[in-house]
């Protein structure tokens, strides 16, 4: 194929038509996975139309496609999008980065699906690429608290990175889920390799760390209601769905808000009513929207 190929590639051409029909083709392209039809075409003008449509990010569309005729398009992103703005890798040179992104996969988790248990061996960095992630623990008499809530782009099992000791949360997919997974031998032969890299990442780190003291801090000095408002813009961060100028919603529980706050859904619950008839947001099953953001910022 003649040309420059930045978005769209030949893999391979499949024949997917009816006998007497010509060959349809695979494409990678970095778009959502989906079904598309195109004409019967040649293979070189298949070869052609895919180097016309090398600029765009859409895929190859051909308009009025006869019957039988298939291709099928899979989305094949490389591996350093998933991990290029995590926090913990954000000072990582390029080429670092990339050499870290190959060593990795991608694996899927069905709704309910544990990813690992608490006490399980430390052996890998996983990144949410789609879905969402509970992070909890249980305590001695047997009660599960919810320690935060997982996002695409969010990171968890980090910690296992660097002290191989065992899981100290359980992981939970909550949703469909795909993670980007890195192991732990890998990551390691990886920062040998590089040990200009250790230094940015203990820079990062301490960036974690400061974060905890946070919530430390506003545990010991916050009410409940401050806590609660604080922890709802957190939330909306990196759980909403939608324009973040807009109104955010998160799909998260009451019961799974008291867990991370250490409080009664009771609690929660009232504090929340109180939120809604205010106009600050809205309730709904398994969701908060919030309405005005700015009124949550200004109470906090």
């Amino acid at each position: 194929m003649a040309g420059p190929r930045p978005l769209l590639q030949v893999v391979q051409f499949h024949v997917l038509a009816p006998r007497g029909r010509r060959a349809g083709l695979v494409i990678q392209g970095w778009t959502a996975a989906r079904r598309a039809t195109l004409s019967a075409f040649t293979q070189a003008e298949l070869h052609s139309r895919c180097a016309s449509h090398s600029g765009s990010n859409r895929g190859l569309v051909v308009q009025d496609p006869p019957r039988g005729v298939h291709v099928a398009t899979t989305e094949t992103a490389p591996n350093d999008v998933y991990i290029r703005d995590l926090p913990l890798l954000a000072r990582l040179p390029d080429d670092d980065l990339k050499a870290l992104a190959a060593r990795g996969r991608v694996r899927r988790f069905a709704a309910g699906t544990t990813i690992y248990h608490e006490g399980d061996p430390g052996d890998a960095l996983h990144v949410v690429v789609e879905g969402r992630v509970r992070i909890s623990r249980i305590s001695g008499a047997g009660n599960e608290a919810t320690l935060a809530l997982m996002g695409p782009g969010d990171c968890h099992g980090e910690l296992a990175l660097f002290d191989g000791r065992p899981r100290s949360a359980t992981a939970t997919a909550t949703t469909l889920t795909r993670t980007f997974v890195v192991s732990r031998d890998d990551f390691v032969n990886w920062v040998r390799e590089r040990p200009a890299a250790s230094l940015a990442l203990l820079e990062t780190l301490s960036l974690r760390l400061r974060r905890t003291d946070e919530t430390v801090t506003d545990l010991v000095f916050l009410d409940l209601p401050h806590r609660l408002a604080k922890h709802l813009l957190t939330l909306a961060a990196s759980l909403s769905e939608g324009d973040s100028r807009k109104k955010q919603r998160i799909q998260v529980t009451q019961g799974e808000l008291a867990s991370m706050l250490g409080v009664s859904r009771e609690s929660v619950n009232k504090q929340l009513n109180l939120f809604a008839r205010d106009g600050w947001i809205t309730l709904s099953r398994g969701a908060v929207t919030i309405d005005d953001p700015q009124a949550l910022r200004t109470f906090v």
